[in-house]
């Protein structure tokens, strides 16, 4: 009988019984596509006229506070990869003690809305080179906005920390991360300055916010192949922050200028000719498409 009390005691001290006190976080399932992890599909998106619309310059001072060892290296903004006219600014951060290590702050705003802009946290998601998708349902502790996702999150729910913190509030997506793993590098306080940021700057009339393209014009409409034409993308009372985009989406024309919302090409075969305009705010990231066609004859012979 004391040997069976000695094994019994012997085995609770080395598995002691788990205390409501202290969880253990659950271990996420790698073998889910990353919508299927985050639970996309039990909630609806917020309607397309719920957004942020701020002016983006300011987000940098947002954060000072909690940027002390690292100092501005770049920012950037640009057209987003997406269908929908998205246009991203991305502050990149060096820091002052170790000059190889780099903060990022991103900001993407969709015109389109929620639904865009959880499609592009999926996008986030796929552009890791591991065998294995990183990213996952932030803790509780982290979340943010309306769905907020990190890097190990199994890591981060032990430790309290994370070295890349994505979220959406709205129609916009941020981004913060970093290219280290320890205590001092966690992005998390970075990431909530931002945050209260996005807040404070929700509206409910999103489309109104947009800017006002009318129309994509194409002069001459009927051209043949080796002749030039003009597109010119019209707009209400252009501001000088305004960026423009004029591209070829499908057919074959060669790019041959573009001065602002004005663009020539030259035919080089017959078919019709697609071309996408946008115009981009460059202060709130908001932008407005119009397509438009041009139709290419064949060579003419003597």
């Amino acid at each position: 009988m004391r040997q069976l009390i000695a094994l019994a005691l012997s085995v609770h001290l080395i598995f002691p019984p788990r205390s409501e006190a202290q969880p253990v976080a659950m271990p996420q399932d790698t073998t889910q596509d990353f919508p299927t992890r985050m639970g996309f599909a039990r909630r609806a998106p917020r309607p397309p006229s719920d957004g942020v619309v701020a002016d983006w310059s300011q987000l940098p001072a947002e954060t000072k506070g909690y940027r002390g060892g690292w100092s501005l290296l770049a920012h950037d903004t640009r057209p987003a990869d997406d269908p929908a006219g998205a246009a991203a600014s991305q502050w990149t951060y060096a820091g002052k003690a170790e000059p190889d290590a780099r903060l990022s702050v991103e900001i993407t705003a969709f015109a389109a809305g929620q639904k865009a802009a959880m499609a592009g946290m999926d996008a986030i998601s796929h552009s890791s080179h591991m065998a294995v998708n990183p990213y996952g349902p932030a803790p509780e502790s982290m979340r943010l906005g309306d769905w907020t996702a990190v890097a190990s999150p199994d890591y981060a729910a032990r430790t309290g920390h994370t070295t890349r913190i994505f979220w959406v509030l709205g129609n916009v997506l941020a981004d913060v991360r970093v290219n280290r793993r320890d205590d001092e590098a966690d992005v998390l306080p970075i990431a909530r300055a931002v945050q209260a940021f996005m807040a404070r700057h929700q509206v409910s009339d999103l489309p109104a916010r947009l800017p006002t393209a009318h129309e994509l014009t194409i002069s001459p409409a009927h051209v043949t192949v080796g002749q030039e034409f003009r597109a010119e993308l019209t707009t209400a009372a252009p501001l000088p922050a305004w960026r423009y985009r004029i591209q070829i989406v499908d057919g074959e024309a060669d790019p041959l200028t573009q001065d602002g919302p004005v663009a020539t090409y030259r035919a080089t075969a017959a078919g019709t000719v697609t071309l996408d305009a946008v115009v981009y705010d460059a202060q709130t990231l908001l932008s407005a498409r119009r397509r438009a066609t041009v139709e290419v004859a064949g060579e003419r012979r003597p």
